[in-house]
């Protein structure tokens, strides 16, 4: 996305989802705390998002 908004010239905005990106993962880095965990966790609870349900147990594509 940021590099859609580079070549549209709207450089500010490219600059400013770098710098989110930046800080997100600086934060998940030092702290453990993921912010895109925390938000799928909250749109779960809130029934935003579709409840999925798994039959059986895990199995690696191919196996």
């Amino acid at each position: 996305a940021t590099l859609v908004l580079y070549l549209t010239k709207a450089t500010a905005v490219g600059w400013a989802l770098d710098l989110i990106v930046f800080v997100l993962a600086g934060i998940n880095l030092t702290v453990g705390f993921c912010a895109g965990c925390f938000v799928y966790y909250h749109l779960g609870r809130l029934g935003l998002l579709p409840r999925v349900r798994y039959e059986g147990s895990f199995h690696w594509r191919g196996v």
